[in-house]
């Protein structure tokens, strides 16, 4: 017998449940909605205030809207290292320094310390008796 009234105990829970879960659900529905309902509204107000701003003419020709106003038409392909002021200096410096090397002997730290053991070993291009490369004061 005891069984028999855990059971109507049981069945009687889950009707009180189910009757709170529904009224839960159904609440957060409405909450959802009435939310929806007013961003709608604030927007279509928004749409309004926009139309009046820019003076929509129905019988006129139509208003130019954002995308048209920041048109910026046909423009070059930019290069990729164009886009980073830093970069663009960087390898304007490497390629500059590069052109340096090939005109005249630049200093380099790591060779003379390589070389510095076996003492003097001559010029590494060489030396041309025709070739000055001085520099004229004034």
């Amino acid at each position: 017998m005891a069984v028999k009234l855990r059971c109507v105990g049981s069945a009687g829970a889950r009707l009180i449940a189910q009757a709170y879960f529904d009224l839960v659900k159904r609440s957060k529905a409405d909450a959802k909605a009435a939310k929806r309902e007013a961003h709608e509204t604030e927007r279509a107000a928004e749409r309004d205030a926009l139309a009046v701003e820019h003076g929509s003419a129905e019988d006129g020709p139509r208003a130019a809207n954002r995308t048209i106003l920041n048109n910026r038409g046909l423009t070059p392909k930019r290069q990729k290292l164009n886009r980073n002021p830093r970069v663009k200096k960087r390898v304007r410096y490497e390629t500059a320094k590069s052109k340096v090397a090939s005109q005249r002997p630049v200093f380099n730290a790591a060779k003379a310390h390589a070389g510095r053991s076996g003492g003097y070993e001559g010029e590494a291009s060489g030396i041309n008796r025709r070739t000055v490369k001085s520099r004229k004061l004034g």
